[in-house]
C-alpha cells in the first residue's frame, strides 16, 4: 500500500443482493444510495422490537414469526424501531410462516426507506448469517493487515524526517475524512482534511494516543464511511504519531522552519544591520512596514520544556485563525512568535488566555502594533524582564527597561567595581551619593531623608568626588553613577 490510501471494497447491500449464488431478491425500489451503505453484522430476531439488540449498519433477518397481522400501523411501527436502531436492511424469509412478503411490511420499508430483502423459501436464515461473518471476517483481517501496512508508511516517512502534519495528512487520507490532534485539554493542536459534506454518512471516533500516564492526547477522526472500523485501521499508526508527537515536544533542536530562524537570529544579533533584517522579513512572509504584534513565551526552570513547546503549538494554533502571518522561533527556555495580518478586531491579551493561565507557571507576554525599528529592542526587553507566570503586556521599551534589560553578570560587576572606593572608605558613603543622585542633588531633600546637618552633607560630598576622582557638577558624571546604582542594585 505504499503510498496509496484507503480503498474501500467493505460489503455492501448491493453486493449481496448482485450475488447470484445467494440468489437474494430486492422487494421495491429503495433509494441507490441506501444499497451502498456498508453491512457490520447480521442479526436473527423474531421479537417484535429487536432494536435493543440490533447494532448500527447490520442486517435484521426474520422468519416473521409471531407477526402474522394485517395492520398495516404494526408493521409501520416495527420497521420504525428497526431504522432507528440503524440496522441496514431486513431480510425476510419465506416459508411455513409467510408464503409472501406481507403486503404492510413492504408498504413500511417504502415508507422508510428501508431496504427489503426476500429470502426464497429453500434458503436457511443461517446461511445468509454465515456468509455475512464469514466475508466480514476476511475484511476485518484486511483492515488490520493495511492499518500495519499504513504504521509502516508512517514509520517510513517519520524516519525521514516528516512532521507531524504531514502523519496526520496520511491518515486523513486513510480515512478520507477529517483528523484533529487534540491535547489533553481538548485543544486542536494539528489538524488535516476536510469535514465530509454528508454528516450522516460518516463516523466519528476519538481514539486514545498509547503512552502518557496523566497526559493523554487524542485523535479525533471524522471517516467518509458511517461503518468505517477506525480502531484496528489506524491503530498502529496512532502509536507512530505519538512517538512523532513526544519527539516534538521534548526535542531539544528548535521546531520553527529555516527562514523564521534566520530572521529572528538577525531580529537578536546586535551586530545584525537594518537592511538585514528587513530582508530576512520579507524572505519569511512579512511586510516590514506594517504594523506588527508579538508574543514572548518565557518557561522557569521548574516547568518542563514539553509544557512550554505544548503551549506554544497551542498559541501558534490559535493565532493563525487571528492573523494572516504567524511564524515562531522556538529556543530551549523560551518561544517567540511574530504576527501581522490581524482578521479580527478581538485583544490579544483575551485570545492569548483562552490556552494560557498562570497555572501552567509560564510567562506569556505581549506587544501590539509595533513598528519594524522596535521589534529588535521590544523583544529584548521582553526577553530580560523578571519572571511572572500568566499573561501580562510586556515591558514598555523606554530607556529606563533597557538598562534594566542588559546582562546582569557582565555589567554588575562594572557597576560594582564604579562604585568600590566608596564601599571600600566608608559604606555611609554609598548611601548619601544614591540619596544625593536621586534627588537631582538638592541639599534640603537629601538632609531631609538622611537626617543630617548641611554641614555634614558638604564633608561627605567632597569626600565622594576625592575618592572617586569625580566632579559631581558633571551632569555626564552624575548620569553615569546613576546608572551604576541601577546596574549594582539589580545584580
Amino acid at each position: 500500500m505504499r503510498g496509496e490510501g484507503w480503498k474501500d471494497d467493505a460489503m455492501r447491500l448491493a453486493d449481496l443482493i448482485g450475488d447470484e449464488v445467494l440468489g437474494l431478491r430486492l422487494v421495491g425500489d429503495p433509494p441507490a444510495d441506501r444499497l451502498e451503505r456498508s453491512v457490520t453484522g447480521c442479526s436473527q430476531s423474531e421479537l417484535m422490537d429487536p432494536s435493543p439488540y440490533i447494532a448500527r449498519g447490520e442486517l435484521v433477518l426474520t422468519l416473521g414469526m409471531g407477526m402474522n397481522v394485517r395492520d398495516v400501523r404494526t408493521w409501520d411501527a416495527y420497521v420504525e424501531r428497526i431504522v432507528g436502531a440503524g440496522a441496514s436492511a431486513l431480510g425476510f424469509g419465506l416459508g411455513p410462516v409467510h408464503a409472501a412478503i406481507p403486503e404492510g411490511l413492504a408498504l413500511a420499508c417504502s415508507h422508510y426507506d428501508l431496504p427489503l430483502i426476500e429470502l426464497a423459501p429453500d434458503f436457511p436464515l443461517i446461511k445468509l448469517s454465515r456468509h455475512i461473518w464469514q466475508e466480514l471476517a476476511a475484511e476485518r483481517y484486511e483492515i488490520a493487515r493495511r492499518g500495519w501496512e499504513l504504521a509502516d508508511d508512517c514509520i517510513h516517512e517519520a524516519t525521514e524526517g516528516a512532521p507531524l502534519t504531514q502523519l496526520l495528512r496520511r491518515l486523513s487520507e486513510t480515512v478520507g475524512g477529517r483528523v484533529q490532534l487534540l491535547d489533553p485539554a481538548g485543544f486542536e493542536i494539528g489538524a488535516a482534511g476536510e469535514s465530509h459534506r454528508e454528516p450522516g454518512r460518516t463516523t466519528r471516533a476519538r481514539l486514545r494516543l498509547p503512552g502518557g500516564e496523566h497526559q493523554h492526547f487524542q485523535l479525533a477522526v471524522e471517516a467518509r464511511d458511517e461503518t468505517m472500523l477506525l480502531q484496528p485501521l489506524l491503530g498502529p499508526a496512532l502509536a507512530v504519531v505519538a512517538m512523532q508527537l513526544s519527539y516534538t515536544l521534548t526535542a531539544r533542536s528548535p521546531m520553527h522552519s529555516q527562514s523564521a530562524g534566520m530572521f529572528f537570529q538577525a531580529l537578536l544579533d546586535p551586530r545584525s544591520d537594518a537592511e538585514h533584517q528587513r530582508t530576512a522579513a520579507v524572505s519569511t512572509g512579512f511586510v516590514p512596514d506594517a504594523p506588527w504584534d508579538a508574543v514572548t513565551v518565557r518557561r522557569p526552570e521548574t516547568v518542563s520544556l514539553a509544557t512550554l513547546r505544548l503551549l506554544t503549538w497551542r498559541l501558534r494554533v490559535l493565532l493563525e485563525r487571528e492573523y494572516a502571518r504567524v511564524r515562531f522561533y522556538d529556543e530551549a527556555d523560551r518561544a517567540t512568535l511574530l504576527m501581522q495580518g490581524r482578521r479580527t478586531d478581538r485583544h490579544l491579551g483575551d485570545i492569548l488566555a483562552e490556552v494560557a493561565d498562570a497555572e501552567a507557571g509560564l510567562d506569556v507576554r505581549y506587544n501590539r502594533s509595533l513598528s519594524f525599528d522596535e521589534i529588535a529592542v521590544a523583544l529584548q526587553v521582553c526577553r530580560r524582564a523578571p519572571l511572572r507566570a500568566g499573561v501580562a503586556p510586556a515591558p514598555v521599551a523606554d530607556l529606563l527597561s533597557l538598562v534594566e534589560g542588559l546582562p546582569r553578570s557582565g555589567v554588575s560587576t562594572l557597576a560594582r567595581r564604579a562604585l568600590g572606593p566608596l564601599a571600600d572608605a566608608e559604606p555611609v558613603l554609598l548611601e548619601t551619593l544614591e540619596v544625593y543622585l536621586e534627588t537631582s542633588g538638592s541639599t534640603r531633600a537629601v538632609c531631609d531623608r538622611l537626617f543630617i546637618h548641611r554641614n555634614t552633607l558638604s564633608y561627605r560630598m567632597r569626600r565622594i568626588e576625592t575618592l572617586l576622582g569625580v566632579d559631581l557638577e558633571d551632569g555626564q558624571t552624575r548620569a553615569v553613577l546613576l546608572l551604576a546604582f541601577r546596574l549594582r542594585n539589580a545584580g
